[in-house]
């Protein structure tokens, strides 16, 4: 057995939300968001192959939502809303071909809910796609980059809080 790579990693990250909501009629709910994300990477070689490095980042990421209220246990919704992933440090410092130090990701859905009393159901139609994502291989202890993923599909979730302190829940996606 010999030694690969060997690295004290540190990843930092802050982040800032702001959120408004708007209801310009009585049954229409609206919500606009932001998330503001930095992030510093830093490696130290200790061993094997590995590299020593720094990289930083930022990302900012919008969030839109409407709610329509149709009848008083009814409602259809529809949300986008950007997110992240911050990819593997390794990959990050890797001196040959580094990889982007945050992945954007984009969602979108579309609903319905019903509620009435303890017992909630919703039906989603959602999408989804990334701008990349890195692949790790534990048998060489490397990370290798992948280009953007497309996915989307169907989620049904039920609810029902039977008693103050038991809660039944499904999902079926």
């Amino acid at each position: 057995l010999e030694t690969r790579s060997l690295v004290d990693a540190r990843e930092t990250s802050v982040s800032v939300y702001a959120e408004a909501t708007w209801k310009p009629m009585g049954r229409l709910n609206l919500l606009a968001g932001a998330r503001v994300d930095h992030f510093a990477f830093r490696t130290v070689a200790r061993g094997g192959d590995a590299t020593s490095g720094t990289a930083q980042d930022t990302i900012v990421t919008p969030k839109l939502g409407a709610n329509v209220t149709v009848t008083p246990n009814f409602a259809l919704y529809a949300n986008y809303g950007q997110g992240l992933h911050s990819n593997a440090i390794r990959g990050i410092i890797n001196p040959v071909d580094p990889a982007p130090a945050l992945a954007r990701a984009t969602g979108y859905e579309v609903g319905a809910r019903f509620e009435k009393g303890p017992f909630n159901l919703s039906l989603t139609h959602w999408w989804s796609r990334s701008s990349s994502e890195l692949i790790y291989s534990g048998d060489d202890g490397t990370v290798s980059p992948t280009g953007p993923s497309h996915r989307h599909g169907f989620e049904l979730v039920g609810y029902w809080k039977a008693t103050r302190w038991l809660t039944f829940d499904g999902v079926y996606a």
